[in-house]
């Protein structure tokens, strides 16, 4: 599994006004599609809106401090193994405290 972050795209006065990006989720996926699927099951899209899935690895600096700012909301995932955290705060760069991680 990899870890992705979801992105949803395009502003509305409902869940996003002003802002045509933002990070809504960070999950451990086989794939994009699975990501993006399973994001739908908690996160709220209009018609004019739409979500992506970038893999943990190839998000920019920005949309990564987004994506942890969701850790308090959602589970976070190691972003290497893609294990579930078992702390409260992870913050994605938290690498060696993965016990999956430590072991290799």
């Amino acid at each position: 599994m990899a870890t992705y972050v979801v992105i949803r795209s395009g502003s509305n006065s409902a869940n996003q006004s002003q802002c045509n990006e933002m990070a809504v989720a960070v999950i451990a996926a086989k794939n994009r599609a699975e990501a993006v699927t399973e994001a739908l099951a908690s996160v709220s899209v209009y018609a004019n809106q739409r979500l992506h899935a970038v893999p943990w690895s190839r998000t920019s600096a920005a949309i990564r401090a987004e994506a942890e700012e969701l850790s308090a909301i959602i589970p976070a995932f190691c972003p290497l193994c893609g294990r579930e955290s078992e702390q409260e705060a992870w913050k994605g760069t938290m690498i060696e405290n993965c016990p999956q991680c430590r072991k290799a």
